[in-house]
């Protein structure tokens, strides 16, 4: 964790190892392949994540999120960007439009469908974009999921419900199998009497993660914009512990735009 600006927290996720050996029967990833289709240029993708913001008890929250797929039948044209209509001076997307991006080569006219163009970002930013897909809204995002017919009385709400409240994804796609073989899918949405039962069930534990977030807030701000810190939960505690590297996880220059 660090400080940028003035009261504005940024968490980089550190992860003991970058795959993972899945044991015993899993369904999952061919659930997926089986039911979802690849957007004309995202063939080469390994993971889709979107970034989305809203108040949370207080906090401004800009969160990134893994998004498994999305309806069709609530996908804008290509080009046409809802958030990008947005006159609000904080939208992300005017944030990140104000850095120095260049294409090459020309970027694809909106509307064409064609080899996405490559663009990458001037200066010491060691970024790379293709471009490619359009735009969904946040009303199209699914979060897909499978059980055993066996089991399907025992899904985890409190696991599944905070990991959709928290990314906003309004959809839930529960694929049902018997031994690998699918036969049902149930749906459920953020708005289902289900989701406001487990909504009401969960709030005191959301309310005592907004208090968390304020109060490691307040320990970032006390450590000022030198200081780097890692939160670390051992035994069910969560200490903070600060480090010895004076690393940045973002550039300079990006660092510099949360200054007023």
């Amino acid at each position: 964790m660090e400080l940028a600006g003035e009261q504005t927290v940024l968490f980089s996720r550190w992860e003991f190892r970058n795959g993972e050996n899945l044991l015993g029967r899993t369904y999952g990833l061919h659930f997926e392949e089986a039911m979802t289709s690849v957007v004309p240029g995202c063939e080469r993708s390994t993971s889709h994540h979107r970034i989305v913001k809203y108040d949370f008890f207080g906090l401004k929250l800009v969160v990134r999120c893994e998004v498994d797929a999305c309806l069709l039948s609530v996908t804008p044209n290509r080009g046409t960007s809802p958030v990008t209509q947005s006159s609000d001076p904080d939208d992300l997307t005017e944030a990140l439009a104000g850095l120095n991006i260049t294409t090459n080569p020309p970027a694809t006219p909106a509307g064409v469908l064609s080899s996405p163009s490559m663009a990458f970002l001037e200066g010491s930013l060691p970024l790379r974009i293709i471009r490619a897909g359009a735009a969904q809204l946040q009303e199209s995002i699914i979060e897909l999921t499978t059980r055993s017919e066996d089991y399907t009385q025992n899904l985890d709400w409190a696991e599944v419900f905070p990991q959709l409240y928290l990314s906003q994804t309004p959809h839930l796609y529960v694929g049902v199998h018997s031994v690998g073989r699918f036969f049902d899918v149930r749906k459920q949405s953020l708005d289902s009497l289900e989701m406001i039962s487990q909504r009401e069930k969960a709030e005191t534990s959301l309310r005592k993660l907004g208090n968390a977030l304020r109060m490691i807030q307040k320990i970032v701000v006390k450590h000022g914009r030198a200081g780097r810190l890692s939160l670390v939960c051992e035994k069910g505690t969560l200490r903070a512990y600060e480090r010895v590297s004076t690393q940045s996880c973002l550039p300079a220059e990006v660092i510099q735009r949360f200054e007023k």
